[in-house]
């Protein structure tokens, strides 16, 4: 049977159509307003493992793992509802891969004629890749390259956040500054390669001594402070008091014939309500640090 004119030109649109759709590099989809899946690109059937003859018609419920359904949901929700245009993040995984892919997905509301919506109409653009690179970058800004602590940055913002959680919650917290004494002499004696050491290995210390949700820096140098959320002074000095006993009985290997000791000297200081600034509270604890370190080192001061 020979077709029309005009059927053979939606043949032809509808092939060009399908062309541009499976030679584009973004994932392209349509679903109706049950939100099945009528129509998926090339690219969006090889992210979803789904052969090239497979049969449409599915849920997201039946190709995407759980975790992924609740802000796709959200989404679709008010595409459908309200016949807005969006632009968010999604992560899909497939319930035949175990990769979970980032997305930049803009979904638009398909309207008919009579100006009801009637589906979506997705573009979806992998940015995992980016995302990857940009904590990356995010955890290099953020994190001492020699001890794997976090930096004074990142230290700073937690404090400034603890400080407006405890003004809510009237919950207390303590702030420690500790300083390796003698370290300038470490340095000149053994290198700073041994000084480097001393450093790591203490910071392994710390991060075994403490909690995991207190916060563990390295402020710069020799100089590491310590956030302890929920914590009054009395609970922080008893853990202190321990950790420089731990040390006093601690040597450190510099090489097959040398092992030294350290000992710290600490500041210890509870966040007030009086406390100007979170900067103030640094400030004091900083200045009983230098106290502990006048008082003769190897010692903490409240």
């Amino acid at each position: 049977m020979k077709l029309s004119t005009d059927e053979q030109l939606i043949d032809i649109n509808q092939a060009l159509l399908t062309l541009v759709a499976d030679n584009s590099d973004m994932i392209i989809f349509v679903k109706d307003m049950a939100r099945r899946y009528v129509y998926i690109n090339r690219l969006g059937r090889e992210y979803l493992k789904i052969a090239a003859d497979a049969q449409l018609g599915f849920c997201d419920e039946d190709i995407l793992h759980s975790s992924c359904l609740k802000t796709i949901s959200a989404h679709d929700d008010r595409v459908l509802a309200l016949g807005e245009d969006l632009e968010q993040m999604e992560s899909i995984q497939s319930l035949n891969d175990h990769v979970t892919h980032h997305f930049s997905v803009k979904k638009k509301a398909i309207i008919n004629n009579h100006n009801v919506v009637i589906g979506i109409m997705g573009f979806a653009t992998d940015v995992t890749d980016m995302q990857t690179h940009q904590l990356e970058l995010q955890h290099m800004v953020m994190t001492d390259s020699l001890t794997g602590l976090v930096n004074r940055r990142y230290f700073m913002n937690a404090l400034e956040r603890e400080c407006a959680r405890s003004k809510r919650q009237t919950m207390p917290f303590v702030l420690c500054v500790l300083d390796v004494d003698n370290f300038k002499r470490i340095n000149d004696i053994y290198g700073h390669a041994a000084g480097d050491k001393v450093l790591v290995v203490l910071s392994e210390l710390l991060k075994s001594a403490l909690r995991q949700e207190d916060t563990i820096a390295r402020l710069g140098g020799e100089e590491f402070g310590l956030l302890l959320p929920n914590t009054k002074v009395l609970l922080a000095s008893q853990l202190i008091k321990r950790l420089l006993a731990e040390l006093r009985k601690f040597r450190i290997k510099i090489s097959d014939s040398v092992d030294i000791g350290i000992t710290v000297s600490v500041g210890i200081t509870q966040w007030e309500d009086t406390d100007a600034h979170f900067e103030s509270c640094l400030h004091k604890a900083d200045q009983l640090m230098y106290e502990a370190k006048e008082h003769g080192k190897n010692r903490f001061r409240s």
